[in-house]
């Protein structure tokens, strides 16, 4: 009957009760009600949808608006929800417009809430929305679709990051207190850049000096809020990471910079070089030049540049600017200067590091003088009309070996005179007389003597000589000196010796030489020649010759002839004898001139000044033009030296000249000079970018002009600043015909540009340095982009023509030297160099190609197209692979498969706990949620309420135990295989506890990132516990993964046993029958059923699944097709299955390419009874009820018509349906089974054994034998002794194991036990010659006796044991005792007496050696004072040789005491000897 009403008022969400009460026409009636019902007629309430992958979202993030992967798409939902009753299954299709399906339709995924499409093309710049259907267990359904997402596949555009924000990179700083940066170059055409992320580290990349940042959209940054100060001395580097709105990222790193805190050190402050034109330390005598010298350094950062500048005093200006010059100079010289003499000038250096940090110091004062001092005179007295009152009284006069003279008007307005030099001759301009011939004499000015006038101090000069008493005249020679070293010109004089000591001056005078030289013409003048004719033997020289040599440094011994000078305002020389001959020079004179001509002619103007220049003996000219004038640049000029050999014979000598170089080296500035870097054999002449340590040529052809033989040398430099030197220097001089030298091994940082400085050094000490555009090392390769198969905007994983390849690429880039071609190949692997299908081929830079290939590609292969960009250094990215896309004409082909028999599960059963089981009868009696983790199964993690019930009897599925689960349970499972299907198997039941009403139960399995629902069959009753199997499959995402069971009822849990995780294992192809498993599950009139399935295709991957139930092959009578996804398995439980019927489950596969292969299952016999066991014996044949043996024997008989037996499975245990000893487990024989235990187990039990068997349709039936008892333990000795009866031959006892009988040995035992009962003992006599054996019954049971006589035993040691037996004729083990028999009788000594010692009122007396064999011997002693009288002591016992008597006062009383002794040896088998002796006391 039916009825159905829609009149009341039920509140949903809650349970109902279907009661029905039956009247018969008496108006008697009975009622039944059913189990409780929940009611729900609402669908969920809507959720939301969020795109993107749930395990990578975050509670301030959940949506993605943008992703990168373009093969598949994920998205998840949460807050569906259904008060009433649950969520059963969820829905998910995925369209280009919301609610649309065009992409995927719809599939069932089960209740997991996120999902993921697979092996689907994608477009780049598509939205994608994706909608959700939840459905409760009502069947009604609410739908919610996501916002969409963006594709967008391609990072960032990489930039340039580079150190600090100048215009140019940043290679030093000099703060430790903040970090700048600034950045070019990065965009993004898809999505735009979001933000950036910055980090600066000591390694490229690193984040150990600031951790990473957000940044707003700009293009740079200071940042000073940095966790600690900066590291000294170590490169730091920024890195920014640029995400767009995809969050994808590229990085770029800075090639970092180097703290330095410390300014450049001043080793050596500027000083003036010796070498040019000074003659005097700290000073000069050019005006027009300046070189000077100085050291500085800085090891951190380097030096990077210097400034110079000339004051005339401290701080003050001069008309020199400030110059630059390049970090590697230590020496400098400024030309085309205009100093004034007698100033005083300041070299200022400022000196700056990498780092910037400067510092300056400033030279000591450098005096200036170029006008050498002007001659004074003699102050001797004159006949002159003027009177000049120049004489001084006691001066000028002569002695032997002195001379006393007194000089005035020598003066140097501009540095002043220092020193006067003196020579003496007999000869014009002769020295001889000089205290050491050759010699001039030196004396220091005197500044503080006697004024004259204007003409200055007079100085007094006492001259030692040679002895002069044998000559009439003399000739003086003085000349003065200043400041800087420049001398006057001579005044040479003629003295006569006037007796008595004057010097009178020769006023009246003749030409010395044929030119008219003498001493008393006006100054720069001659007198009137003599006649004589002179002699110019400069051709053909006879005489002595001598060289000139053109030199600038005046300072010291330097005898270098130099070829060009940097000064246009000075020359000077020095000349050498070079071969003495003939005539020996006389005295010298000098003058200067054009190389070119033979005479000094044209420098100097000879109406101011004499053409020749006197210098006597000097050896040595110096020469500055006056103010005004200066020498031609590029001109070459000469030292002209005459020299005498006579008054009428000279010779002139000059030096090969000097060029005058005062301009420094000019650098063309022509298209095409420049200094480059080249790679030897390489096309390009001037290369940007080279690899780390590679070979590279520093080239400067045709960058200097300057004049032929003018340049000394080049010094080349590397540095990261122009003209600087950090990063290395060559350490050889270059020579000037050398333009190129090569560099190799430099360790150069990445992405710091390198210059290379050349400086040119020209003869005349002056520099110029030329800079290269700069060179870096590009150490990383171009970064690969993304290749895909075919052509268009998204890739291609399958295509369907055999004969034509195709790709498109982008997102290759280089921000070092750049791409600069693409190669590309296709090959039948991805392996980089297999190129089999397509050879390598420059394309330039295409960004796609396509091209027909010679012959087709057979089916299933795949295609990979090979790419590799080149950059600028002849870097290549790894050859990028595409995916590769399948070429593919078959249709899925199903798959036999099985299950492997292992279980990855520990403690899939739950027997193992931390100590405690719920008894299965006491579950209605307690709260199975109020106990505490003593309860939990072991390997197994709970969440809310989970206890392990234990039954000895046939209620678990598996064993013994199992669980009652309301929340759920985990388990993580390890070495998964990847991609491999797994079964997961567990069997549910309802909970026999009479509060347990509802009627139906929902739960859920989540394995390897999938969650699927299940249901119980609604239950009947409210006692039995009936199992209901649930079959599911997973494929392993992983190599370990979770395995959670889960109760999705919020009122009432259920119990769980026997989980079960298998490997499917495929076996070969099929033809498409027999490739589907099916079980169904029929429990009361509930009934479902369950398919599995396995289809292969090597050449796409399936994409769906759809199955259908039909009663004939291919039909859907049943249920129409429907889509699990790509789910092998599926489950109906909503279907109603009739007994006996026979039904098909046709599956179809859906490939990537479109292909649908088709299984089908076998024809399905619906079999809704369990088998029929009809009886279960004991034994392995007829039924027994006791047995000795420890091996336990079980025969049964089962049956099942409709759809066979399965397996059947047994247990043991001591009550019906137990499994104490042994739980369920499946047996080989399907009607016998067989096992042995240990004895202790099965000893004196009654055991049970009780047989499941179940059918191929699922269900089973139990059956119990009626139980057979075991005994096996022996009889107890536990208490049990066994002891021989001595028998002695004296009146003496025998000892403990002792006799002296060797006729008979009496025995007795007792203390053995046994539950069952004694049925006899064995009794065992053995010695060296006799071996006794016998059985005894157990009559008296309690003691037992035995006696053996007759016997004749030898003295030895005898043993004797005794078991017992009891009524299962299982012998005890034994217990053993022993016997020594012993006939020797102790001997006296023959001829020993008793020895006393007698101490006071003490006798002690001693027997020692009296007896044989004294160590086993016990005495017996009497002793009295009469013969045989035992007055004193009376059958003492004592097993020492020796006894002590006291002496009484009865004794002692005794004068003439008498002690008669009788001591008695006895052995342990109770023979014995005496002996008797008397003392006197």
């Amino acid at each position: 009957m039916s009825l159905e009403e829609r009149s009341y008022d039920i509140i949903e969400g809650y349970p109902y009760f279907i009661t029905v009460k039956a009247f018969n026409r008496a108006l008697l009636s009975v009622s039944k009600s059913t189990l409780a019902y929940i009611y729900d007629i609402t669908p969920p309430s809507t959720g939301h949808v969020y795109d993107g992958r749930k395990d990578t979202s975050t509670p301030e993030k959940k949506d993605i608006d943008y992703q990168t992967d373009m093969t598949q798409l994920s998205f998840y939902w949460e807050a569906f929800h259904d008060p009433h009753s649950i969520i059963k299954y969820y829905n998910v299709h995925i369209g280009t417009c919301p609610g649309c399906n065009d992409v995927m339709t719809q599939q069932t995924v089960g209740i997991h809430t996120d999902f993921t499409l697979s092996n689907v093309n994608l477009e780049a710049g598509i939205t994608y929305y994706s909608t959700v259907t939840a459905c409760n267990t009502g069947n009604l359904c609410t739908s919610a679709t996501s916002d969409g997402v963006v594709i967008d596949n391609s990072p960032p555009v990489p930039g340039i990051v580079q150190d600090g924000t100048d215009d140019h990179d940043m290679e030093y700083q000099s703060a430790r207190n903040y970090l700048s940066a600034k950045w070019f170059g990065f965009a993004d055409a898809q999505s735009e850049i979001k933000y950036y992320v910055i980090r600066a580290g000591t390694s490229p990349g690193s984040a150990d000096i600031y951790p990473p940042k957000m940044l707003s959209l700009s293009d740079m940054v200071l940042l000073i809020d940095l966790p600690i100060p900066l590291p000294l001395g170590r490169r730091i580097y920024i890195t920014l990471r640029v995400y767009n709105k995809a969050d994808l990222y590229t990085e770029s790193t800075s090639n970092g910079f180097i703290i330095d805190i410390s300014a450049p050190d001043i080793v050596e402050k500027p000083y003036l070089s010796s070498d040019l034109a000074s003659i005097v330390e700290r000073s000069t005598v050019l005006r027009s030049a300046l070189r000077f010298h100085w050291n500085v350094q800085d090891a951190q950062s380097f030096i990077q540049r210097q400034y110079l500048s000339i004051s005339s005093h401290t701080s003050g200006e001069f008309n020199a600017t400030s110059l630059m010059v390049s970090g590697v100079d230590r020496e400098y010289t400024i030309t085309d200067l205009d100093l004034h003499d007698g100033g005083t000038y300041y070299i200022n250096l400022i000196v700056c590091n990498g780092a910037q940090i400067c510092t300056e110091t400033e030279s000591d004062g450098i005096l200036v003088d170029t006008t050498p001092p002007t001659s004074g005179m003699f102050a001797v007295s004159t006949y002159h009309a003027a009177n000049l009152q120049r004489h001084i009284p006691g001066w000028m006069n002569w002695s032997e070996y002195r001379l006393h003279i007194a000089l005035l008007g020598f003066k140097d307005l501009h540095s002043g005179i220092t020193k006067y030099f003196v020579s003496v001759g007999y000869n014009f301009m002769g020295d001889n007389f000089n205290k050491v011939p050759g010699s001039p004499m030196e004396y220091f000015h005197n500044d503080s003597s006697i004024q004259h006038l204007d003409d200055g101090p007079i100085q007094f000069i006492i001259v030692p000589t040679q002895q002069l008493k044998n000559y009439d005249h003399i000739y003086i020679s003085i000349w003065a000196v200043n400041k800087v070293g420049l001398r006057s010109p001579i005044i040479h004089h003629k003295f006569q010796l006037i007796p008595g000591g004057y010097l009178d001056l020769i006023r009246r005078c003749t030409a010395q030489t044929c030119l008219g030289h003498c001493v008393c013409s006006p100054k720069d003048k001659r007198c009137h020649l003599i006649g004589n004719a002179c002699t110019d033997v400069s051709a053909g020289n006879k005489n002595t010759l001598i060289t000139v040599l053109d030199t600038i440094d005046l300072f010291g011994p330097n005898q270098d002839d130099i070829q060009f000078t940097p000064s246009n305002s000075f020359l000077s020389a020095k000349w050498n004898i070079i071969k003495k001959q003939g005539l020996p020079p006389l005295w010298y004179e000098w003058g200067i001139g054009f190389t070119s001509e033979d005479l000094p002619e044209h420098i100097i103007d000879n109406s101011t000044e004499t053409l020749w220049h006197h210098s006597g003996q000097i050896m040595e000219a110096a020469y500055c033009l006056p103010r005004g004038h200066k020498l031609s640049e590029l001109i070459t000029y000469s030292v002209f030296v005459r020299v005498w050999y006579s008054s009428s014979r000279y010779a002139i000598f000059k030096s090969d000249g000097v060029t005058v170089l005062a301009q420094p080296i000019l650098i063309k500035n022509q298209r095409g000079t420049a200094v480059v870097e080249k790679i030897p054999l390489f096309w390009k002449s001037d290369v940007d970018f080279i690899k780390p340590g590679y070979l590279f040529t520093i080239s400067w052809k045709n960058v200097f002009t300057a004049k032929s033989g003018s340049i000394q040398k080049f010094n080349v430099y590397i540095s990261s600043f122009k003209g600087g030197a950090d990063l290395h220097k060559v350490d050889l001089d270059i020579e000037p015909s050398v333009y190129a030298v090569n560099i190799s091994r430099l360790t150069m940082v990445p992405g710091v540009r390198y210059f290379s400085n050349v400086i040119a050094r020209s003869y005349s000490g002056l520099q110029t340095v030329a800079y290269s555009d700069g060179i870096m090392v590009d150490s990383s390769p171009p970064v690969s982009g993304v290749i895909y198969d075919g052509l268009g905007l998204h890739n291609i994983n399958y295509q369907n023509k055999s004969d034509i390849v195709a790709a498109t690429w982008h997102g290759f880039t280089d921000t070092g030297s750049g791409i600069v071609r693409y190669s590309w190949c296709v090959g039948a692997t991805q392996n980089d160099h297999d190129c089999d299908i397509l050879p390598i081929k420059n394309v330039g830079m295409h960004t796609s190609v396509s091209t027909r290939i010679q012959n087709h590609t057979n089916n299933g292969k795949v295609l990979y197209s090979k790419l590799k960009a080149v950059d600028g250094v002849g870097y290549e990215t790894a050859m990028t692979v595409s995916t590769g896309v399948s070429v593919d004409t078959t249709p899925p082909l199903p798959m036999l498969f099985s299950h492997a028999l292992e279980n990855l599960l520990m403690n899939p059963s739950f027997e193992e706990t931390n100590g405690c089981f719920m008894n299965i009868e006491d579950v209605s009696s307690y709260n199975l949620c109020d106990n505490d983790n003593c309860y939990q199964p072991l390997s197994w993690i709970k969440e809310n309420c989970v206890t392990t019930i234990k039954s000895d009897v046939n209620v678990a599925y598996d064993e013994r135990s199992f669980i009652y689960l309301k929340g759920s349970i985990q388990q993580n499972i390890q070495k998964l295989v990847f991609d491999v299907i797994y079964r997961v198997s567990f069997v549910t039941s309802h909970t026999p506890i009479s509060g347990a009403v509802i009627s139906n139960i929902e739960g859920s399995v989540e394995f390897c990132n999938q969650e699927h629902a299940y249901q119980m069959f609604t239950k009947e009753n409210e006692s039995n516990i009936t199992w209901h199997l649930h079959t599911f499959y997973f494929r392993a995402n992983s190599d370990t993964s979770e395995l959670k069971i889960s109760n999705l009822n919020r009122n009432i849990g259920f119990l769980v046993d026997d989980v079960k995780i298998q490997r499917v294992e495929e076996q070969s192809n099929s033809a498409g029958e027999k490739a589907v498993y099916v079980h169904t599950v029929g429990l009361h009139r509930w009934t479902s059923i369950h398919a599995s399935w396995n289809f292969v295709d090597s050449e796409s991957p399936i994409t769906e699944y759809l199955w259908a139930i039909g009663n004939t092959k291919g039909n859907a009578e049943i249920q129409p097709f429907k889509s699990v996804g790509v789910n092998n398995f599926a489950y109906n439980y909503n279907v109603t299955l009739v007994h006996l019927s026979k039904i098909y489950v046709t599956v179809v596969a859906v490939n990537a390419a479109g292909l649908r292969g088709i299984a089908y299952s076998t024809g399905f016999d619906i079999d809704l009874t369990p088998p029929v066991i009809a009886y279960v014996h004991d034994g392995a044949g007829d039924d027994i009820d006791g047995q000795t043996s420890n091996t336990i024997s079980a025969y049964w008989d089962v049956s099942d018509s409709e759809s066979n037996i399965n397996f059947c499975e047994w247990a043991v245990g001591f009550q019906p349906y137990g499994n104490e000893l042994q739980s369920f487990k499946k047996t080989i024989d399907l009607k016998s089974a067989t096992v042995t235990f240990d004895e202790d187990v099965l000893s004196q039990k009654t055991v049970y054994n009780t047989v499941t068997c179940h059918n191929n349709a699922g269900l089973y039936s139990t059956a119990t034998s009626d139980g057979v008892t075991i005994s096996e333990i022996p009889p107890s000795n536990e208490n049990a002794v066994i002891t021989i009866i001595p028998q002695s031959l004296t009146e003496y006892s025998s000892g403990d194991y002792y006799q002296q009988d060797k006729t008979s040995v009496r025995m007795k035992w007792s203390g053995f036990t046994d539950q069952y009962g004694i049925m006899s003992f064995v009794v065992q006599f053995d010695g060296e010659t006799i071996h006794f054996k016998n059985s005894v019954l157990d009559i008296n049971k309690q003691v037992s006796y035995m006696v053996m006589a007759g016997l004749d035993l030898p003295a030895s040691v005898y043993s004797a044991s005794v078991a017992a037996t009891g009524s299962m004729y299982i012998r005890s083990n034994k217990v053993y005792t022993n016997i020594t028999v012993n006939t020797s009788i102790p001997e006296v000594v023959e001829g020993s007496r008793v020895t006393t010692v007698k101490k006071d009122d003490e006798i002690t007396i001693s027997w020692s050696d009296c007896f044989t064999n004294p160590e086993s011997l016990v005495y017996e002693v009497s002793a009295g004072t009469t013969q045989g009288g035992a007055d004193v002591i009376q059958w003492q016992e004592t097993t020492n040789d020796f006894l002590n008597i006291q002496l009484t006062e009865k004794l002692k009383s005794n004068s003439n005491l008498n002690l008669f002794l009788f001591i008695r040896a006895i052995d342990q088998n109770g023979a014995y000897s005496s002996m008797s002796d008397d003392i006197s006391v």
